[in-house]
């Protein structure tokens, strides 16, 4: 296996485990988010 190959691959490897990383945290924040709507969205219902 030649050098730029290998370069190549882990690079793209590294830049796809961040951008899984971003994506998850991203996914958080939107639940939370949704999570603190909803929680907001029944205390209106219930007052």
């Amino acid at each position: 296996m030649d050098e730029g190959r290998r370069r190549t691959e882990t690079c793209g490897a590294v830049l796809f485990h961040g951008l899984n990383r971003l994506a998850a945290s991203a996914q958080k924040v939107i639940q939370s988010r949704w999570l603190c709507e909803a929680v907001s969205w029944k205390r209106l219902m219930l007052s």
